[in-house]
């Protein structure tokens, strides 16, 4: 997937703002991974899908975001180091965002 570096301030604004309760559940991890979750998190609810590499995201994106967050300006994104810590990262951002596992219950409420 490629990401734009070319936009709007207004398309940056509706796409990556984070609303309070954004911000409350970023701030539940630690420091070091909070832009990586903000960045997840609206990549999630923007193209349906995590970003593997975060860190072409350009950097008007990532200022804004560090902005929102009260983070120092930074040039790179830390990432999880484990594959572990990154399938729990993922399980609580859907979790948040209210995704539930499609299976044969689920196919059964849509058909009701």
């Amino acid at each position: 997937m490629t990401l734009p570096q070319d936009f709007s301030d207004e398309e940056m604004a509706r796409d990556w703002t984070l609303s309070e309760a954004d911000k409350k559940e970023v701030n539940r991890y630690c420091t070091n991974s909070r832009l990586f979750i903000a960045i997840q998190l609206c990549a999630v609810r923007l193209y349906g899908r995590f970003l593997v590499e975060v860190n072409d995201l350009s950097p008007r994106i990532v200022s804004y975001l560090n902005s929102q967050l009260a983070l120092p300006p930074s040039l790179t994104i830390n990432t999880p180091d484990r594959d572990a810590t990154f399938s729990d990262q993922r399980k609580k951002i859907l979790n948040y965002l209210g995704f539930s596992k499609y299976d044969d219950n689920f196919q059964a409420d849509l058909e009701k």
